[in-house]
């Protein structure tokens, strides 16, 4: 969560939503070429995901505003645990559980967007009714596999098999 929003602080004033800006931020020109490549990247891979047909690309657009930082913030997240993993020792697993400390980490990561959506859910009918403004936070499904697929960390700490659903070949890559 920490590093979500240090992400959304530093790429969304200038670099994410307007590509005339980011021409006049400064950046080195590589910078920006990766930064574009990387937008659009999260874009493709964003409308492949869901039958987007029926969704005005505004909608799309307007949701990909939290996957941007999803993507950054796991990777920045993930590495700051196996910092912590180096100076503090592994961590043991937890009884009952088949699932390494790496893996238990992605697992949490994503707990928070792990719900159905649904009208009897109180509070979140109209947060996930399509095209409603609340619809800015993103798709959960999309939140959660979306950095996961492109995070070669990820699939090696899950063993997934190269160019799979979850080690796509083609990754959207950050920064971070």
């Amino acid at each position: 969560m920490i590093a979500h929003k240090l992400i959304q602080a530093v790429l969304y004033p200038d670099i994410i939503f307007d590509d005339k800006r980011l021409m006049k931020s400064g950046l080195q020109p590589d910078i920006i070429k990766h930064l574009l490549n990387f937008k659009n990247c999260i874009y493709n891979d964003y409308t492949r995901h869901f039958s987007t047909d029926d969704m005005p690309k505004e909608i799309v657009l307007f949701c990909l505003e939290e996957s941007y930082a999803d993507f950054a913030s796991i990777n920045t997240a993930y590495k700051a645990y196996k910092h912590w993993v180096q100076e503090h020792g592994s961590e043991d697993t937890l009884p009952g559980l088949a699932y390494t400390a790496n893996q238990l980490f992605w697992i949490m990561s994503s707990i928070h967007l792990c719900y159905e959506p649904t009208f009897d859910h109180p509070g979140k009918t109209l947060q996930y009714s399509k095209f409603h403004e609340a619809y800015k936070n993103g798709i959960p499904s999309y939140r959660i596999n979306g950095p996961r697929k492109h995070s070669s960390d990820f699939a090696e700490d899950f063993n997934c098999k190269c160019h799979t659903k979850m080690d796509h070949l083609d990754k959207c890559i950050t920064f971070a």
